[in-house]
C-alpha cells in the first residue's frame, strides 16, 4: 500500500512539474510573438515634402467590398486617430481638399488565416512491477483575420500617390471602443513615424 501511495505522489509531482513547464513555455512563446508591428514606407524621392502643412482626409471609397464592411463608427475612429497624429506632428487637417497641400486616403485589406500551434512533451515513470507514462499534447487551431492598413498621401494637383505606409497586423474583432481607440492611436503613430521622409 505504501508503494502505491509513493507512486501516486510521484505522479502528482510529475504532473505539477509538467504543468509549470508547459505554462512557462507558453508564456515565453506568447511574449516572443508579441512585438509591435512596423510600417513599411514607400515614397517618391523626387517629391518635395518640405512645403506640406495642410492635409485633407479623403472620404473612404464605399464602392469596394472590403470597405463596405467597415462600420461607420470604425471609419470615424480611424479618421480621428490619423487626424490627431497629424496634428500632434504639427500639420493642419483641413476639410476642403482645395486648401490641402496633400490628400490622405486609406484602405484596409483583410484576409483570414488558420494558425496551427502545437506542443508535445512525453515522459516515462516505471518500476519493476508496473509502468506508468505521462504524455502531454497541447495543440490548437485558430482562425484569425490579418489586415494590411494602407495610408496613401497624394499630390493634390497630379492626384498620384507620393508616399505610402503599409502596416500589417492581426485584427481583433472583439476589441471594445476603448481598446480600439488606443490601438488606433498606436497604429497612427507608427504609420507617420517616418513622415516626412528624410
Amino acid at each position: 500500500m505504501r508503494r502505491r501511495a509513493d507512486r501516486v505522489r510521484a505522479l502528482a509531482t510529475l504532473r505539477e512539474s509538467l504543468h509549470r513547464g508547459i505554462s512557462g513555455c507558453l508564456i515565453l512563446f506568447v511574449a516572443a510573438c508579441a512585438s509591435a508591428p512596423v510600417a513599411t514606407i514607400d515614397f517618391d524621392s523626387r517629391y518635395d515634402f518640405s512645403g506640406v502643412q495642410a492635409i485633407a482626409l479623403q472620404p473612404i471609397d464605399r464602392t469596394t467590398a472590403a470597405n463596405v464592411v467597415i462600420p461607420d463608427l470604425q471609419v470615424e475612429r480611424i479618421n480621428a486617430a490619423l487626424s490627431a497624429e497629424l496634428q500632434r506632428r504639427g500639420y493642419r487637417v483641413v476639410a476642403p481638399a482645395a486648401e490641402a497641400d496633400m490628400l490622405l486616403a486609406w484602405h484596409l485589406v483583410t484576409d483570414e488565416h488558420d494558425d496551427f500551434t502545437g506542443f508535445a512533451f512525453g515522459n516515462g515513470l516505471g518500476c519493476s512491477s508496473c509502468g506508468r507514462q505521462v504524455g502531454v499534447d497541447v495543440s490548437s487551431a485558430r482562425r484569425h483575420q490579418r489586415g494590411s492598413f494602407i495610408v496613401d498621401l497624394l499630390d493634390p494637383v497630379q492626384l498620384r500617390t507620393v508616399w505610402r505606409a503599409t502596416l500589417e497586423t492581426d485584427l481583433d474583432r472583439d476589441a471594445d471602443a476603448g481598446e480600439s481607440g488606443a490601438d488606433l492611436r498606436a497604429v497612427a503613430r507608427e504609420i507617420f513615424a517616418q513622415f516626412p521622409p528624410a
